[in-house]
């Protein structure tokens, strides 16, 4: 059970950090243009 719930956190964490970078990205795109 507790594995679980590391892995759940661990997915979580790796989708909030790509979610971060993909506005980060946008957000300097739409700077540059």
């Amino acid at each position: 059970m507790r594995a679980r719930i590391s892995k759940y956190l661990c997915v979580h964490n790796l989708i909030s950090l790509v979610i971060f970078l993909v506005v980060i990205l946008t957000l300097d795109t739409s700077k540059i243009l």
